[in-house]
């Protein structure tokens, strides 16, 4: 089973900060191995790092475990920006950064780039100058022992700002290139995925106030997902696209607009499987569509798939007695505080995941003499110990018969 994550982390650097001034050198590379350990995923897409390649540092890029591939804004610092984190048994067989081929190095990379005469070459640049798409592609095995290639679009799409209309004709533009070049990988073979931040609310069920928005189906991006997505085998609709939104397929009722609903959200792994393929699906002329058969929605979130017929059970009320009035009264509030009971577990699961994702700087230990905080100092000693952190008394020195002088506490500095 591959597991993928898909995270928009608004600055790379930011959960990192805290740790990375109290630790070692090697902290940030610790504090990122154990973000993306708790993550618990074979691949993980980050959008908006705003990072720029100057600021990169070895530790943040270079992870034990896991290959990184980064795409940066070449226009502005701290803005934008994309990565991509695969442990090593999903180590890609070719990456590339961009949609447009421009910034492809001919070695290893993704290729299909599809007919795009109707850009120039300065707008390809400039579409993929801000940093906002990477592709990897991986070797998949599907149960039957085939071998397929599937391909994963990274993005983090352009924001239509209202009091500049210049943005929206480039995120339009930008829609259209993304959209040739996933069409061109799937005329390829290629199985693609989609993720990431497209910046879109495509439906009202994903909009936090699309009651209040006037002509919501006119906007431009929905208009241009309309034309990307199929709702067949998930929704009865007419859409017919070449692609599938696998999370309102499997969560047709969830409203992405609510907070709990957000923070779940993130919690979710898309989880792709090889399995048999539904009879419906083999042999389709939609050669994506048999993709859908690799998806299967987190524990932590379950909801049924709409292909999934349910057994029929019997009524409720055909196996219960009739209550009195009492027993209504005493069951409603039974039933109140187990859902007060359940909400309650629910939200401490999700802030603990979080608090352990997001752990920030660790504590300064106490001295042993005195229960101060300590203060740190680095070996400068030539050794064995050289350049090693350590943990020490603030106070300053003085006789050993003196209480308020340095006691003598020593910890050696372990990242964590």
């Amino acid at each position: 089973m591959l597991r993928v994550v898909s995270w928009n982390i608004n600055g790379i650097r930011r959960p990192l900060q805290g740790a990375a001034n109290q630790e070692p050198s090697n902290c940030a590379a610790v504090a990122v191995g154990r973000i993306l350990d708790q993550l618990d995923a074979d691949i993980v897409c980050l959008q908006e790092t705003k990072v720029t390649r100057d600021a990169l540092t070895e530790p943040l890029a270079i992870v034990e475990g896991y290959n990184s591939y980064f795409s940066f804004s070449r226009n502005r610092s701290g803005y934008s920006g994309v990565a991509t984190f695969c442990k090593d048994n999903a180590t890609p067989v070719a990456a590339e950064e961009g949609l447009s081929g421009l910034f492809a190095t001919q070695n290893g990379d993704v290729g299909c780039y599809g007919n795009m005469d109707e850009f120039t070459q300065e707008e390809l640049r400039a579409l993929d100058s801000e940093g906002r798409a990477l592709l990897t592609q991986h070797k998949i095995r599907t149960w039957e022992g085939k071998e397929k290639t599937l391909t994963l679009i990274n993005v983090y799409c352009p924001h239509a700002d209202p009091g500049r209309p210049e943005r929206l004709v480039f995120k339009m533009r930008f829609y259209r290139l993304l959209q040739i070049r996933a069409e061109a990988l799937l005329a390829a073979g290629s199985h693609v995925i989609i993720l990431g931040d497209l910046n879109t609310a495509h439906r009202p069920i994903d909009h936090w106030d699309a009651v209040n928005l006037e002509c919501f189906e006119e906007d431009p991006g929905r208009k241009w997902m309309d034309s990307l997505l199929s709702n067949l085998g998930c929704q009865s609709a007419s859409q017919v696209g070449p692609f599938i939104d696998s999370y309102r397929c499997f969560q047709p009722k969830t409203l992405q607009h609510d907070n709990q609903t957000r923070v779940q959200t993130c919690q979710n792994k898309a989880q792709v499987r090889s399995t048999r393929p539904r009879p419906s699906q083999v042999g389709s002329s939609r050669g994506q569509k048999n993709l859908k058969s690799y998806f299967q929605p987190s524990p932590s979130c379950p909801q049924a798939s709409p292909d999934i017929e349910l057994p029929s059970l019997p009524l409720m009320s055909a196996l219960m007695t009739p209550k009195t009035p009492e027993e209504k009264a005493v069951a409603k509030v039974v039933k109140g505080q187990a859902k007060t009971s359940e909400a309650k577990d629910e939200k401490e699961l999700r802030t603990s995941f979080w608090k352990s994702v997001l752990a920030g700087p660790l504590r300064t230990p106490l001295c042993g003499g005195h229960r101060e905080p300590c203060v740190m100092r680095t070996v400068k000693k030539p050794g064995p110990n050289l350049g090693r952190r350590f943990y020490m008394c603030a106070r300053p020195r003085g006789p050993p018969t003196d209480p308020s002088s340095r006691c003598n506490f020593f910890l050696w500095s372990r990242p964590s």
